[in-house]
């Protein structure tokens, strides 16, 4: 049972979520819409990958988190044959959010529990953590992704409502050049 929570915690709120603030914002600054069952497997196919990748210990953290970015690049730029500085900037502001939310939510964190114990709690790891530890960890980063979810789907839709009106500017131009 508890690893089943432990999957819920880090694989559903943690990298799944993160998977889905990364196609937020690769697909807001590529100026692309989002697919629902796309969304929902390249989320989940992200959240394997940095799932993976971060289990490997022979990486140090930051790079990892280099690691994740690269490959989450490459996939859009393969796969959805998106502009590649356009895919860069998505996920690196994606990243950039990530990051202050991160920081938001140790903050909080610290205040609660004090800096000891939230040091304690983070250190758990699959090598040197019990189970509970583990899920401690992973539901104290839950916030965090929260916040890159929101503000990644503020900054999409606004992209999106922008790509609507330039769209619509567009058919008004070429209706009323064809009207001449």
């Amino acid at each position: 049972m508890k690893y089943l929570i432990l999957f819920v915690a880090d694989g559903i709120f943690g990298y799944l979520l993160q998977g889905m603030g990364y196609m937020m914002g690769i697909n807001s600054f590529a100026k692309r819409k989002i697919k629902a069952l796309e969304f929902f497997l390249v989320s989940s196919i992200f959240g394997l990958i940095a799932f993976g990748i971060r289990q490997i210990s022979l990486f140090n953290f930051g790079f990892h988190t280099i690691l994740i970015l690269l490959i989450y690049i490459l996939v859009y730029l393969i796969f959805f044959k998106t502009p590649m500085f356009q895919t860069i900037i998505g996920a690196l502001v994606t990243t950039l959010v990530t990051s202050v939310a991160e920081l938001c939510n140790t903050l909080v964190w610290t205040g609660l529990i004090g800096m000891e114990k939230f040091k304690s709690v983070m250190s758990s790891t699959i090598s040197t953590g019990t189970i509970d530890g583990r899920i401690t960890k992973a539901a104290m980063g839950i916030p965090t992704n929260i916040i890159l979810i929101i503000t990644m789907l503020i900054i999409y839709l606004l992209m999106i409502k922008k790509l609507n009106r330039e769209n619509a500017e567009k058919q008004n131009e070429t209706i009323e050049a064809d009207s001449q």
